[in-house]
C-alpha cells in the first residue's frame, strides 16, 4: 500500500514497502521543457543526460563505481512536466545511494567535456526524430 507523507521542508514522499532485496527510489522535479524559454531550450534534456555524472564530491567514474559496488543501476528521464532521477540498489545500500542521488541533483559539477559530450548525444537524438 502506498504511503504519502511530507517532510517539514515541504518535500513530498510516496513510499511502498516491497519486502524485496532491492529498493528503488527517485526524485521527481516539477520542471520540464514546458518552462524552457528561447534562451534555455534544451536545458531539460541536458539535465536528464547529465544525471549521475561528475559532482563536487566525486568524478563520473567514481560515481559509477560506487553505484556498481552497491549492486545498483540508475535511470533518468524528462518530459514536458518533470525530470526524474532514479536509482535502484540493494536494500542495505539505501542511505549511501540516497547521498549519490542528492549529489547528482544538488551539486552537479557540469564539467565542460561532459556537457559537450551530452550536447553531441542531444544532436544525435534530435537527428533520429
Amino acid at each position: 500500500q502506498m504511503q504519502l507523507s511530507q517532510l517539514p521542508n515541504g518535500l513530498r514522499i510516496a513510499s511502498q514497502e516491497t519486502y524485496g532485496q532491492l529498493c528503488n527510489f527517485g526524485l521527481f522535479i516539477d520542471a520540464g521543457s514546458r518552462i524552457e524559454t528561447k534562451n534555455t531550450t534544451g536545458t531539460t534534456q541536458l539535465m536528464e543526460l547529465m544525471a549521475f555524472k561528475s559532482t563536487s564530491r566525486r568524478s563520473h567514474e567514481q560515481m559509477h563505481m560506487d553505484i556498481a559496488e552497491m549492486g545498483g543501476s540508475t535511470m533518468s528521464f524528462a518530459t514536458r512536466d518533470l525530470i526524474l532521477y532514479n536509482i535502484e540498489v540493494l536494500r542495505e545500500s539505501l542511505e549511501p545511494a540516497m547521498e549519490l542521488l542528492a549529489e547528482t541533483v544538488l551539486i552537479p559539477r557540469l564539467l565542460d567535456e561532459e556537457v559537450e559530450e551530452m550536447k553531441m548525444v542531444m544532436e544525435l537524438q534530435t537527428e533520429q526524430l
